[in-house]
Order: structure tokens, then C-alpha cells, then sequence
């Protein structure tokens, strides 16, 4: 049996309050990478929530500009229209991109992708009527309701998607709160623990 002298057991002691804060170092690492991980979903759920937003907010920019234009014919009305196309051409793609880890999210935006493309060219459809024809017939073309179920279909599938982006985004922002909190608990106790050691090392080298 190994007799224990006092430098082996100041020794001892230092090499577990070592040990204690090698852990600490190696959990804080672990809890670090989480958050940075977490952090970085976070950022992600809210590029799609938003990039859904103005894609919403740009079909009806080219909504009210085309209505703006056949009830006036005046072009400067169309400005808003002009601006909504380039917007939607850039949004839906890069929705595309931004889910393409998330098989539900593309399969909704390949439902939503004809949906928006057939509204724009019913916007089209309705200007160029405007341009040839006139207010009337460009009018009972509003007064179909087409347009409105168009738009009721695109709002449904860009709703499901910010909810299910919504849900992602509680799950991720919950995964970084329980990272922070075991990174916080696991240094508290492992500093305590390391004083403790610490301590009682000092104590037996003052006895």
C-alpha cells in the first residue's frame, strides 16, 4: 500500500483542481461551439422568415401598381409594379437556397414558385388589357375574383411556411438557452470545486 506524504498529496490536490478546470475548459468549449451553432440557425430561420415577408410585401407592391394603372392608365402608377418583379425574381430562388436543408420547405416552394409566376403574369395579362383595350375590359378582368384566389393560394403556402420557420425557431432559440445554462452551471461548480481543492491544498502546506 502507498503511503501518502504530504508533497504527494499537495500534488495530488493540484492535479485535480487542474483536472476540474480542464473540464471546465473543454465543456465551455463544447457549450461555445452550441451556441455559435445555435446562433447561427437562429440567424438562418430569421433570413427565411424574412426574405418570406418581402416576398409577400413584393406581389403586393405589383398588385397595387397594376391596379393604380388600369384604373388611371397612367404609368407612373405602374412603379410599384416595376419595382414588386425584380424583388420576386430574387426572393424565390433564394428561398430556394436558404431551405434547401428542409424537404417540407421545398416542397412548398415548388407549389408556391407557378403560383406566384401565374399571378405576375395575370398582372401582366391585366396591364397589357389596359394598353389595347381600355379601362372596361381591363376592369371585368379585376372582376373575376381570379386574381384573389390567386393570391389567397400564395398567402396559404407563404403562412405554412413562416409557421413551420416559426417552430424552428423556438426549437433553435430553446437549444441555445440550455447550452448557455449548462456552460453557466458546469463553470460555477467547476470553479467552486477547483477553490475547494485549491484551498485545501494550501491548508495542508501550511500545516
Amino acid at each position: 500500500m502507498i503511503k501518502w506524504n504530504v508533497g504527494m498529496k499537495i500534488g495530488a490536490g493540484f492535479a485535480l483542481a487542474l483536472a476540474i478546470l480542464l473540464a471546465i475548459g473543454a465543456v465551455s468549449y463544447w457549450s461555445t461551439g452550441k451556441l455559435t451553432d445555435a446562433a447561427d440557425s437562429v440567424s438562418h430561420t430569421r433570413a427565411v422568415i424574412g426574405q418570406l415577408v418581402q416576398l409577400a410585401e413584393s406581389l403586393v407592391d405589383a398588385e397595387t401598381g397594376q391596379r393604380g394603372f388600369i384604373i388611371t392608365g397612367e404609368e407612373p402608377y405602374l412603379e410599384p409594379y416595376q419595382a414588386g418583379l425584380p424583388r420576386v425574381d430574387k426572393l424565390l430562388p433564394e428561398l430556394k437556397a436558404l431551405t434547401r436543408d428542409n424537404p417540407n420547405q421545398q416542397r412548398r416552394i415548388d407549389l408556391l414558385d407557378p403560383l406566384v409566376k401565374e399571378r405576375l403574369s395575370r398582372l401582366k395579362g391585366g396591364i397589357d388589357t389596359r394598353r389595347a383595350k381600355g379601362f372596361e375590359p381591363a376592369r371585368d378582368r379585376l372582376l373575376t375574383g381570379t386574381g384573389k384566389k390567386e393570391m389567397d393560394e400564395i398567402r396559404k403556402v407563404i403562412r405554412e411556411m413562416e409557421s413551420e420557420e416559426n417552430a424552428l425557431l423556438k426549437q433553435r432559440s430553446d437549444a441555445a438557452q440550455a447550452s448557455a445554462r449548462i456552460a453557466t452551471l458546469t463553470i460555477t461548480i467547476g470553479t467552486l470545486a477547483a477553490f475547494l481543492v485549491l484551498a485545501l491544498a494550501g491548508f495542508v502546506i501550511t500545516r
